[in-house]
C-alpha cells in the first residue's frame, strides 16, 4: 500500500495547510476511497446566509483532498451571474426543465429560495460520487438541508439512512452580511431588505443543525470544518449506514 507522506493545501489567502490532519494523510493513492476508516462516503451539508464563505469552503476542501471530497452540483432555475459556469457552479434549466425533472423523481429534495428561483439536488449527482467513494460536499439552502436530513433519518431503507452531516456557517454580524450581499449582486434596497429578512430566518434554523461553525477566515473555518468530518467519520454504532441496537 502506497500512502502519502505529507499533505499542502494553498487556497484563497494564500495560507497553507501542511501536516495537521493526519488523517487526511492516510490516503491509499491507488483508491480514492476511505475504505481505510471503516465509515462509507457522507453527505456533508454546508449551510448559511449568502456570503457566510460556503462555496469557498467547498472548494478548499477539494484542493485539499480531491480523491476525498467531491462537490455536489445542484439544479436551478435562476440565471448564471458573471463568472459562473454551468455544470460547474451550478446546472442551469428552466423552469419546465426543473418541473419535468420534478415529475421524473429526480430530486432528493428541491425548495424554492427567497421566494423566487427553485433548487434542487437530483439523486445522480449524489449517487455518482459514492459510486467512487468520495465524501459529497453539498452547498444547501436550509429548506433543502431539512428535506434531505430528514429524509436520511426517518427511511430506514433509504440509500443515505446515517450518511447525512449538517454544518452551518455562522456569519459575522448582519452589518458585514448585508455589504457583502450588496457588493455581490446589486440590488433595490426594498430586495436586499427582503433577502436579509429571509437570512435572518436561515439563522433561526441553525439551531437545528448538527453542528455549527463560528466566525472567522477561511483558513479557520477549514480548520474547524475538519475537525467535525475527524469526528464522524470516526463515529461508531453503524453499520452500512444504518444505526444498530445492541444487547448486553
Amino acid at each position: 500500500m502506497t500512502v502519502e507522506s505529507d499533505v499542502e493545501c494553498k487556497f484563497s489567502g494564500n495560507a497553507t495547510i501542511q501536516g495537521q490532519f493526519p488523517f487526511i494523510k492516510a490516503v491509499e493513492t491507488t483508491n480514492v476511497g476511505v475504505t481505510n476508516l471503516g465509515r462509507g462516503p457522507l453527505v456533508l451539508i454546508i449551510s448559511g446566509p449568502a456570503g457566510a464563505g460556503k462555496t469557498t469552503l467547498s472548494h478548499n476542501l477539494v484542493a485539499l483532498a480531491p480523491e476525498r471530497f467531491a462537490r455536489a452540483v445542484t439544479t436551478t432555475t435562476r440565471q448564471p451571474r458573471a463568472a459562473e459556469k454551468d455544470g460547474y457552479d451550478y446546472y442551469f434549466v428552466s423552469r419546465k426543465r426543473f418541473v419535468e425533472l420534478l415529475e421524473r423523481d429526480a430530486f432528493y429534495e428541491h425548495a424554492q429560495v427567497h421566494g423566487e428561483q427553485f433548487y434542487g439536488l437530483t439523486k445522480g449527482e449524489v449517487e455518482r460520487h459514492f459510486s467512487s467513494g468520495r465524501d459529497v460536499l453539498l452547498c444547501m439552502d436550509v429548506q433543502g438541508a431539512a428535506q434531505l436530513h430528514r429524509m436520511a433519518r426517518e427511511d430506514s431503507g433509504h440509500f443515505l439512512r446515517g450518511r447525512v452531516v449538517t454544518i452551518f456557517l455562522l456569519p459575522p454580524n448582519f452589518d458585514e452580511l448585508r455589504e457583502r450581499v450588496r457588493q455581490r449582486e446589486p440590488m433595490p434596497d426594498e430586495e436586499l431588505e427582503r433577502r436579509m429578512a429571509s437570512m435572518t430566518e436561515e439563522m433561526r434554523n441553525s439551531a437545528f443543525y448538527d453542528y455549527l461553525i463560528p466566525p472567522g477566515t477561511a483558513e479557520e473555518a477549514l480548520h474547524n470544518f475538519l475537525h467535525i468530518y475527524h469526528a464522524e467519520k470516526m463515529r461508531g454504532g453503524w453499520n452500512c449506514g444504518r444505526k444498530e441496537e445492541t444487547s448486553a
